[in-house]
């Protein structure tokens, strides 16, 4: 049976519907990534610039905001890695972990909804918080290659976007 996915996130054949099932049931996460988690959570990939940058993540980012994936503490640095590097915008600052009230989320296990801000120390709007985006925003994503030893201390981990792969 030939099943397409539907701009509503659910299969269609024939006008039968099915639900879009991603393994933790969202199709990006957020969760610890580097030395101490070599792995994905399972059922993702790391997220790239283009996935970030598409209006689906924009859709589902600006809705839900972004769940922390059920696993170890995470201890290391509070930006967010993608395939291409760490998560930045033209303007220069790594982007970083907030609650949805505003507060940097630096915390070993994240609690609740996770939202863009930019990291303390991190460039010329350090501490600010971002929360829901526009496509204007989204379209400066960038990513840098290193980031600067002294922000993140010797422990080489990192937050990370993860997506499920496509529904079939």
């Amino acid at each position: 049976m030939n099943r397409e996915v539907g701009c509503d996130g659910l299969h269609h054949s024939f006008g039968i519907f099915t639900p879009c099932r991603y393994p933790s049931g969202e199709p990006y996460i957020m969760s610890g990534y580097g030395q101490s988690y070599p792995q994905p959570p399972s059922g993702y990939e790391l997220a790239s610039v283009k996935d970030i940058m598409s209006s689906d993540f924009l859709k589902f980012y600006n809705t839900n905001g972004l769940a922390w994936a059920n696993q170890a503490p995470m201890a290391g640095c509070c930006v967010f890695q993608l395939i291409e590097g760490y998560l930045t915008t033209t303007a220069g600052g790594w982007i970083g972990p907030y609650t949805p009230q505003g507060k940097f989320e630096c915390t070993e296990i994240p609690r609740g909804r996770i939202w863009f801000g930019y990291d303390i120390g991190a460039g010329p709007d350090q501490g600010q918080y971002i929360g829901p985006i526009n496509a204007t925003f989204q379209s400066t994503f960038t990513t840098q290659g290193t980031i600067n030893p002294g922000l993140c201390g010797p422990v080489q981990n990192t937050f990370a976007l993860f997506k499920a792969p496509k529904c079939p």
